[in-house]
């Protein structure tokens, strides 16, 4: 059975208050295995749910949908019982890498940061934007006048997005660059850094990889190879102007 870990934050909040009591619709008793097809048990390897409660497990077969309704048939290992649960609850967690996985790569809306610290190197650029003008990014003295290049690139940086998170990185990436975050009143938001990765040995054609890593997701992500390239290439102009 393979595994697979990745970062996922407000969605598997949502996931955890309706599977933490996990209240069944309704109650069928014990279902003799003549009748497992007739409620989708009947696979070879059935999916499964499995619960640690404190140093408690409880372990659930996932069945098939109720008939007319998205609802799904589950039945406890422990005492063999069936139940109607919340249709969602096995759907979200069937397709966890897609549905549940951690996009956004900050847990505080953007519109917060008035100012960003870009380090590129021993390099450093300071940016802002007036809180009437959020859709721009300036000098932080001439905040009033639209730097184009610096708001390109900011908006480009915004709408990075994690492809697959990486758990382990080794050896442990260097940043390329990072920028820091800070609300009207100076207060540190987060910060977001952007590394790349060397191709493997043997692949002298093979690009290198890009990961960002933010103090929402925590763990290294992978992102376009073509879009993280840009974004470092195009923080010089940024940075120098």
């Amino acid at each position: 059975m393979k595994t697979q870990r990745f970062v996922a934050v407000k969605d598997v909040v949502k996931l955890t208050e309706r599977v933490a009591p996990l209240l069944a619709l309704r109650s069928l008793g014990k279902v003799e295995p003549a009748r497992y097809a007739e409620f989708g048990f009947d696979a070879t390897e059935p999916a499964r749910i499995k619960l640690q409660l404190g140093s408690a497990t409880r372990e659930l077969i996932v069945g098939g949908k109720t008939p007319g309704g998205q609802d799904v048939y589950v039945r406890t290992v422990d005492d063999d019982q069936t139940y109607v649960v919340d249709g969602n609850i096995a759907r979200d967690l069937e397709t966890a890498e897609s549905r549940l996985m951690e996009r956004a790569l900050h847990g505080w809306d953007g519109d917060e940061a008035i100012k960003v610290k870009i380090n590129l190197g021993e390099q450093t650029r300071e940016l802002g934007r007036s809180p009437e003008k959020k859709s721009f990014w300036s000098d932080p003295k001439t905040l009033e006048e639209k730097d184009e290049t610096a708001t390109n690139w900011m908006t480009k940086l915004d709408r990075l997005r994690v492809v697959e998170y990486v758990e382990k990185v080794e050896p442990p990436p260097e940043p390329v660059l990072s920028v820091e975050y800070y609300s009207e009143k100076g207060k540190l938001l987060g910060r977001l850094e952007l590394a790349s990765k060397a191709p493997e040995p043997g692949k002298p054609d093979a690009k290198p990889e890009y990961l960002v890593r933010t103090e929402h997701t925590r763990w290294w992500g992978q992102v376009v190879q073509s879009t993280g390239e840009q974004l470092v290439q195009d923080a010089t102009g940024v940075v120098q102007r």
